[in-house]
């Protein structure tokens, strides 16, 4: 005898804003919003779909901290003073910590699309 599969019931809360956007994808893939949720659950499982999420939602702002892990391979022009600058590959998992840059290195980083993660000092 075969089981089918058992799902949970989760909620969310979603600002107005959300809601409208969720609404709004649901109507544009013509199902319901629960299925558009599993949707978007089941693309990320793709590396390339959950990079595309991730850059689209990464804060904008870079929280506070001392050390950060590179979440995506990233290559980066660093200005090493005179001249044109520099490309700098920072890859996956890789530590940048503030130590070993100068003040304002790390938040270059972050605007050039590095996605950096705080880590617990």
């Amino acid at each position: 005898m075969t089981t089918a599969p058992s799902s949970t019931t989760f909620s969310v809360r979603l600002d107005p804003e959300d809601e409208v956007r969720l609404h709004q994808l649901a109507a544009r893939w013509h199902t319901t919003q629960s299925d558009a949720v599993r949707r978007l659950l089941r693309a990320v499982e793709q590396d390339a779909a959950l990079h595309a999420v991730e850059v689209a939602s990464w804060p904008k702002e870079l929280p506070q901290a001392m050390r950060y892990r590179v979440v995506h391979d990233a290559t980066v022009p660093i200005n090493m003073g005179v001249g044109a600058p520099v490309p700098h590959e920072f890859k996956v998992n890789q530590i940048v910590d503030r130590n070993g840059f100068a003040p304002v290195h790390v938040e270059h980083l972050h605007a050039r699309g590095v996605l950096l993660e705080p880590l617990a000092d």
